[in-house]
């Protein structure tokens, strides 16, 4: 017999609001954190994972870390004698990969539509902004009542 808590009776499924750009502001920065090398603090390159804290580096740089002597993970202390507690990640590089490449296509649309731009920085598809007049180069044009 299936049991359930009185919590999943109960709750109600709670839709995402995409009304704020809270999204479009926090995501974009924690995916950065995630896909930069905490050593060279630049996009990984090469990713490979420790076995021990699962932390990610850029292979030239935690090789380098480890020759030079420090048995240790830049991000936790935790210990890394050799290569070996590290394994390669290409399904972490193949993410980044599609990641920076939808940037840049992102990028250029950006720069092929801007002026569709909108004087109130808020994307012109929005319900608010569909219905504003709009001038040459994206401005909202302010109705005079």
């Amino acid at each position: 017999m299936l049991r359930m808590h009185i919590y999943d009776l109960v709750r109600q499924p709670r839709m995402p609001s995409l009304e704020t750009d809270e999204v479009a502001v926090i995501v974009p920065l924690t995916l950065k954190t995630e896909l930069t090398c905490p050593i060279c603090l630049d996009t990984l390159k090469e990713t490979v994972r420790s076995k021990v804290c699962l932390h990610r580096f850029c292979r030239e740089c935690i090789g380098r870390a480890l020759r030079t002597g420090n048995s240790e993970c830049p991000c936790c202390r935790s210990k890394l004698p050799c290569k070996r507690y590290l394994t390669p990640d290409p399904t972490y590089d193949a993410v980044i990969r599609v990641i920076l490449a939808s940037q840049q296509a992102a990028a250029e649309m950006d720069a092929s539509e801007a002026e569709t731009y909108c004087a109130a920085r808020v994307c012109c598809s929005r319900p608010l902004h569909i219905a504003k007049k709009r001038m040459d180069g994206g401005q909202i044009a302010m109705d005079k009542r």
